[in-house]
């Protein structure tokens, strides 16, 4: 959850719950808003003091709970979240409880690597909450924590297909894809991460991860043809950094080619077969695309401008036009739904 997340979702249950002035006093009503904006304002320090004073005489207070949960969670004082959470959860009674506090204590958990409990709760939210987008990709998480790489990369893939413009979303499946041995694949996912990222560090941590994918060793699993290819390819990828050609070449030049080859490297061995499924329309006909409209080597030197690399720095100035025609190019693609098959209907 934001920074700014856990003020935003308590003004909400405020505004939803006029109740709360009529039952405990506008004085309580007064002090809870001005949680809400501390919260809002990322001063979760001073909304927890003022949410515990509060508490000492109203303790089953569940908008104090829901505040005080949230903002443990965000200074990162997990534990305490958890309980406070787990006790609004089981005291919900006639409806469930916040989606948000499922998502509150099943990451808590799994900051304090607790997989176990971590996916419980979420699966106890998802129950209550199926369609909430969030509870699913703390689910898929929790999945991967658990190393149930298989369920977490479908789980994934079932949010990108609600929400396939989320960069938060392709870092994590990149992630979860680069665990599970598919190095190629991830590293799709890391550019079109990269592509959606507006965050300076989030992009950073993101071409490190797509960087350093090209130099793995020992990727792939052993049982899995697909993957066993995608290793092997991209290790040879990785290997050609330091052959006769590439030597004294910039990194810069280097990751232009290898990103343009590592992608026809994943096209050619997962296209064909899932042209109507998740890696034909998701991913790869973005960067068929990409090709096609001549922005492959813009889009790679774009995608690496968080990294501080001089060389990338100054192929961006020199190539302004070309960046510009990148952006607006990619900021405009969009899936073409009318083509996809989905749970065996028709394509609409």
């Amino acid at each position: 959850m934001g920074r700014r997340g856990a003020g935003l979702v308590l003004a909400a249950v405020l505004a939803a719950c006029p109740s709360v002035a009529e039952e405990t006093g506008s004085s309580l009503s007064d002090r809870l808003l001005v949680v809400a904006k501390l919260q809002e304002a990322g001063n979760h320090r001073d909304a927890i003091e003022i949410l515990e004073q509060i508490r000492e005489t109203d303790a089953q207070n569940p908008t104090v709970l829901y505040g005080l949960a949230l903002s443990l969670y965000a200074v990162g004082e997990d534990r305490e979240a958890a309980l406070i959470g787990e006790t609004l959860i089981g005291e919900s009674s006639g409806q469930p409880a916040p989606a948000d506090i499922y998502v509150v204590v099943g990451s808590a958990y799994g900051r304090l690597r607790l997989w176990t409990k971590s996916e419980e709760t979420f699966r106890r939210g998802l129950a209550a909450w199926p369609d909430n987008q969030a509870l699913r990709i703390q689910h898929a998480i929790s999945l991967e924590g658990l190393g149930r790489l298989d369920e977490a990369t479908v789980e994934l893939e079932g949010c990108l297909k609600q929400s396939p413009y989320e960069a938060s979303l392709w870092r994590a499946f990149g992630d979860c894809l680069a665990a599970a041995g598919s190095p190629g694949k991830a590293f799709a996912a890391y550019v079109r991460s990269l592509t959606l990222e507006t965050d300076e560090g989030r992009a950073k941590d993101v071409a490190t991860s797509l960087w350093g994918l090209l130099f793995r060793a020992n990727q792939g699993k052993a049982d899995d043809a697909s993957e066993k290819a995608e290793a092997r390819g991209m290790a040879l990828l990785g290997a050609l950094r330091n052959d006769a050609h590439w030597a004294h070449q910039s990194d810069a030049s280097y990751f232009a080619y290898a990103l343009d080859t590592s992608l026809r490297l994943v096209s050619a061995l997962n296209g064909q077969q899932a042209r109507d499924l998740f890696w034909g329309p998701f991913v790869l006909d973005y960067f068929d695309e990409v090709r096609a409209a001549g922005h492959m080597e813009a889009m790679a030197y774009d995608i690496r401008r968080a990294t501080g690399d001089p060389d990338v720095a100054r192929w961006r100035a020199a190539h302004e036009q070309k960046v510009a025609a990148f952006r607006n190019w990619s900021e405009r693609w969009s899936v073409n739904r009318k083509h996809l098959v989905t749970d065996g209907e028709p394509p609409r």
